[in-house]
């Protein structure tokens, strides 16, 4: 959604994609790929623990945003 919200040029469709780009923003952290089997067994729990509060807190927000995507441009 990030990379769609770049499709985008005007302020009102680009609001749209805000939710999408503030979450990408605040979990940039955590790896993922490759990058994960680089990292100790016992980091990666902890990451992961963080990963699922971070799913479970932006999930509604995400959710919503989902549907007004659809409902403003379906």
């Amino acid at each position: 959604m990030v990379a769609l919200s770049a499709e985008f040029g005007d302020a009102e469709r680009f609001e749209h994609f805000t939710p999408f780009i503030a979450v990408d923003s605040e979990t940039d952290q955590f790896p993922v790929g490759e990058v994960r089997a680089r990292w100790s067994q016992d980091a990666m729990q902890r990451v992961d623990k963080k990963i699922m509060e971070n799913e479970l807190f932006y999930r509604p927000r995400i959710e919503a945003a989902c549907r007004e995507l659809i409902s403003k441009w379906s």
